[in-house]
């Protein structure tokens, strides 16, 4: 008996005639050549050569026999440990594994057309689309974004056996399927999920992570502001990786399934204009301007660079898959993992949040020289039984690989070995990409969705144009009938339409900070001033008042006080002038007492003239002589 999908909705709104964004349609028509070119060569290889289709044998699980051989690229190539037990079932069985492995391609398009070309030619005489040599294959380890594009060279599993992967996850099994056919079978899977440092939350005051979008975002304010508080100004609260087509896939898949939408239906239904997925898409983009997320992320972060900022403590939550998921070690904090939180909880049907289904996948080639072997292999390597050992056998043989079916989580030993997996796999509601749904057109339909959430998050669209547009164009491509009206709800309308540009971030607290610092260092300089104002003047009183003493002696001496008492104003003016060089009204407070205390001992023979500035610079000596004459005039 086959799995059902889980059903998905549709709107029907009431709304505005559709928009549309010049710069998304033009990128969207350039990319229509690449999808059209791939078809045209399938279906011109397909059409010169005709595969052989081999008639199905519901006895396969024990008259296949033999060797079989599978097709894959090296970097997906099973591990040791997995090897070790798929060679220990095919000996005991009569079946012997051998692996074969395409030449790196520079590119995905490169990578179809090199399998398309093997898919093609007779079992006899295959060669990769390089020129090298290379046998038939009967099995196709492929990744699961290109099952549908390499439909035309897939057997259809369910016409050898229909109980085929019926007790699969349903959103794994329908990865694999498409126009009532399975065409490959989830082998090794991953899911996407959310990584988070556990410091952070718990530092303040999170016991558990989010469980929804707005308990993510009131989380991640409460924990940046107090952290930029303390001057962690690089920290931020969400990042990922935007730098490659997949990557904006992965993230639209898990928003929108959060919002209880879909981009395709399993109706095959355009979709993706919808007002929850616009209210969604809103929440990431304010997310921006909250400082939740950097703008710096969107336009240069890929895998590794996403990877390097959370594992070098600057990112709260990492958005990434299992697989990345299980390659991190010694990272210097606790790690937590968590499905990713939805907009709508309600629409996760009591699951904690979604994962998007990825990972790897198998079938059978229509040209394969042992089909009944192929399928049985097939069989073996993506049944329940085979990924029991693969779970049981040790944390790091099953690292970063989500169990495909539910049962294995229900066995303790595995439940205790796997406990981050099994806990996270039993609350997650895993949803799909569109890769079957949209068959050989999935590279145009990831690279259209790719480039209007770019230019969403680049503030270049805003939300609603953009899927409008993206609405548009993914009809156009599939040859889906327009829509009469859009779907996106315009009453009330998303919060945000588009994002900050890049600006000085945390202005306002590094301004405070430099008020603050300001203000008291300019109090210390005047605190430091005045102490040095005072200490000065009383330090020139009581040198002027010691002259004075010394003046007053001399006169009273009796020995010729008219020398003694020039002397003595010259000497005055002497001190006068470096009393008024370093503060003039200093200098002028302690003429006027000299003054006074010279009055009585000026001789009339020392009366002159009016002062008269000989030099033209008014300096210490003219003073000097301006005093002794006033003192002369009084006494006369």
């Amino acid at each position: 008996m086959r799995a059902t999908m889980r059903p998905t909705r549709g709107s029907s709104r009431r709304g505005s005639s559709r928009r549309g964004s010049g710069s998304v349609a033009a990128a969207a028509a350039s990319l229509f050549s690449i999808g059209a070119v791939l078809s045209l060569l399938s279906l011109l290889s397909l059409l010169a050569s005709p595969p052989l289709i081999h008639a199905a044998d519901p006895s396969f699980r024990t008259s296949g026999k033999g060797a079989v051989r599978v097709l894959a690229l090296a970097r997906h190539a099973p591990s040791s440990a997995l090897l070790d037990i798929q060679t220990q079932w095919a000996a005991a069985v009569g079946v012997s594994i051998t692996y074969s492995y395409l030449p790196e391609p520079a590119s995905t398009a490169e990578y179809i057309a090199a399998v398309q070309s093997v898919c093609a030619a007779s079992p006899a005489a295959n060669t990769t689309a390089s020129g090298n040599a290379a046998a038939a294959f009967d099995v196709l380890w492929m990744d699961i974004t290109l099952v549908g594009v390499l439909e035309q060279c897939l057997l259809d599993l369910w016409a050898w056996d229909d109980t085929i992967g019926s007790d699969t996850v349903p959103a794994m099994l329908s990865s694999g399927s498409m126009r009532s056919k399975l065409l490959a079978m989830p082998a090794l899977v991953d899911t996407s999920l959310l990584v988070y440092n556990k410091r952070y939350l718990s530092s303040h005051g999170y016991d558990d992570p989010p469980s929804s979008l707005d308990e993510m975002e009131e989380m991640l304010q409460s924990i940046l502001v107090n952290e930029r508080a303390a001057e962690n100004y690089k920290l931020v609260g969400y990042t990922s990786s935007f730098s490659r087509n997949e990557d904006w896939m992965l993230l639209a898949s898990d928003w929108i399934a959060g919002a209880n939408g879909s981009i395709i239906d399993t109706r095959g239904r355009i979709t993706v204009a919808d007002s929850d997925f616009a209210l969604a898409l809103s929440k990431f983009v304010t997310w921006l301007n909250l400082g939740i997320m950097d703008i710096a992320d969107i336009e240069e972060f890929g895998p590794a660079e996403a990877l390097e900022r959370f594992t070098g403590s600057l990112a709260v939550f990492l958005h990434t898959t299992s697989a990345v998921a299980g390659r991190l070690r010694d990272v210097g904090f606790d790690l937590g993992v968590v499905s990713v939180p939805a907009l709508l909880p309600a629409a996760l049907a009591g699951n904690a949040g979604t994962g998007v289904v990825g990972g790897m996948y198998m079938g059978v080639a229509k040209t394969a020289a042992n089909p009944a072997a192929a399928v049985r292999v097939v069989d073996y390597l993506t049944s329940q039984s085979y990924q029991r050992r693969v779970f049981a056998s040790d944390a790091d043989t099953a690292s970063g690989l989500v169990p495909t079916y539910s049962a294995l989580c229900l066995d303790p030993a595995i439940a205790a070995l796997q406990e981050t997996t099994c806990r996270t796999h039993k609350r997650t509601l895993y949803t799909q990409r569109p890769t079957t749904l949209s068959s050989h057109l999935y590279p145009n339909v990831s690279a259209l969705v790719a480039a209007t959430l770019s230019s969403v998050f680049r503030g270049s669209t805003d939300i609603l144009t953009a899927l409008d547009t993206l609405d548009l164009d993914l009809r156009l491509l599939l040859g889906k009938p327009p829509r009469n009206a859009t779907d996106v709800d315009m009453d009330p309308p998303p919060v945000v339409t588009k994002p900050a540009k890049k600006r000085l971030k945390y202005l306002d607290i590094q301004l405070a900070g430099l008020a603050a610092v300001s203000a008291i260092s300019i109090t210390v300089i005047l605190l430091y001033r005045r102490k040095t104002l005072l200490e000065n003047e009383a330090a020139e009183r009581a040198r002027l008042a010691k002259a004075g003493c010394d003046g007053g002696a001399g006169g009273n001496s009796g020995i010729d006080g008219t020398v003694r008492s020039a002397a003595i104003g010259a000497g005055l003016g002497v001190g006068l002038g470096v009393g008024l060089q370093g503060y003039t009204s200093r200098g002028q407070t302690g003429m006027a007492g000299i003054e006074i205390d010279m009055q009585p001992m000026v001789p009339l023979a020392h009366q002159t003239a009016d002062p008269v500035d000989t030099d033209g610079d008014h300096d210490f000596n003219d003073v000097a002589l301006e005093g002794y004459s006033e003192s002369t005039r009084l006494i006369k």
